[in-house]
């Protein structure tokens, strides 16, 4: 087993601030198994594995679920509402979420033959 140490970057708006990393990278079986023996290690490497398993099997249900068409039309449109509000505050006349999403609902509804 070795310990390995870094950085952790978080951006807050445009700031960004670190604080130090210190962690233990087992390398072996027998590095698992050491940890295993003592019971106040034992249960910290169990929960590391059910919490790993837990991450696992909700990331196979959270791209099932976005992958589902309503779920990608919603998450276009959402895209469309930032999109514009973005194109019209870099314009200078700034339109509010629920501005935006009226528009879209109106250019949507309309027939493009017709325009």
């Amino acid at each position: 087993m070795r310990t390995e140490t870094g950085t952790v970057e978080v951006t807050v708006g445009n700031q960004k601030f670190t604080g130090p990393l210190t962690k233990q990278v087992f390398e072996t079986t027998d590095d698992v198994l050491q940890f295993l023996q003592k019971p106040e290690t034992a249960k910290e490497v169990i929960d590391h594995i059910n919490y790993s398993i837990d991450l696992g099997e909700r990331a196979k249900v959270r791209a099932q679920v976005l992958a589902r068409p309503e779920v990608a039309n919603f998450a276009t449109l959402e895209k469309q509402v930032k999109d514009l509000m973005k194109t019209r505050a870099a314009n200078g006349k700034p339109i509010t979420e629920e501005q935006a999403r009226k528009m879209l609902e109106l250019l949507n509804s309309m027939d493009a033959s017709s325009v």
